[in-house]
């Protein structure tokens, strides 16, 4: 079963999920894969789909990039409670 989203983005680039708080925004474009609005990552610097779980753009090739070598596999980690 997928996982219910609650959604919500506020003026001073904070986007939450599932009442966790994301530095990022919801974007104005959509997702290539299922057309739901895409939403981005500060701290990554990259765009994913909560959708789908899905980055929308692949790691750079800098082993020592500190928004990749950090990033989780999948952008559900973000909101998440441990």
């Amino acid at each position: 079963m997928l996982e219910k989203l609650t959604i919500q983005e506020f003026d001073d680039d904070k986007l939450v999920i599932n009442n966790v708080e994301i530095a990022g925004w919801i974007d104005d474009d959509k997702c290539r894969f299922c057309n739901h609005q895409r939403c981005y990552s500060e701290r990554f610097d990259d765009y994913f789909c909560p959708y789908c779980n899905r980055w929308l753009e692949s790691r750079c090739g800098d082993p020592n990039c500190g928004f990749c070598k950090n990033r989780p596999h999948f952008p559900n980690k973000l909101w998440q409670k441990s």
